[in-house]
């Protein structure tokens, strides 16, 4: 059984990390992309701590080389010609993907509107849907800008500020800038990453 980690532009520099579980990883190019995985005996588990093990990996691969794509937590095939077959039926749009995030990283961003002032509750049905109207505005607000210097960027609609921003290496300094100059008393707003492209890889194998 094999676990697909990566997919890349090109092979990797030796030596490559051990797998989740300690196996070696081995690379499988086809077609013009490159398959990082790692022959394991089972289906990793659905666990918190396995999905870790394997981000880890992820971004040990991803500081080796660029671009990297992250494969999803769980991408398993039942044998190396069965991933070749898989690489080989996607290898354009994994090709067109890597493209599209060479030179980047993801950073994500989230923030929490600040809570009404207790006894401050909304009168009747209309006050609360203003209040609900100036929250997604300014969530809004702050993420045009913010989605202005990334290369692409993914809003998540929800009560708060969740987005994802895929930013160019050379501009993560300024993005980040950006992220400070936009937290403020309404929304406070944290980062996380920089991460490999994870909210952008597109498709998998």
């Amino acid at each position: 059984m094999i676990v697909l980690y990566a997919i890349a532009a090109r092979r990797l520099p030796s030596p490559l990390p051990p797998g989740a579980d300690g196996e070696p990883l081995v690379q499988l190019e086809v077609d013009g992309v490159v398959g990082i995985a790692g022959a394991v005996d089972a289906t990793p588990e659905p666990s918190a701590a396995a999905a870790v093990a394997h981000g880890r990996v992820v971004e040990a691969l991803a500081g080796l080389a660029d671009p990297v794509l992250p494969a999803r937590f769980g991408s398993v095939h039942p044998s190396p010609e069965a991933l070749a077959d898989a690489l080989a039926s996607s290898s354009d749009a994994l090709a067109a993907a890597l493209r599209a995030v060479e030179g980047c990283v993801e950073v994500g961003v989230r923030g929490i509107p600040s809570a009404p002032e207790p006894g401050n509750a909304p009168a009747n049905g209309r006050e609360y849907l203003e209040r609900r109207r100036a929250a997604v505005g300014l969530v809004e607000r702050v993420h045009e800008p913010l989605a202005a210097q990334a290369r692409a960027a993914r809003l998540e609609r929800g009560a708060g500020f969740a987005a994802s921003s895929l930013v160019p290496r050379g501009e993560l300094d300024a993005f980040l800038d950006a992220v400070r100059e936009a937290d403020g008393p309404e929304l406070a707003l944290v980062s996380s990453g920089p991460w490999p492209p994870y909210s952008f890889a597109g498709v998998g194998a």
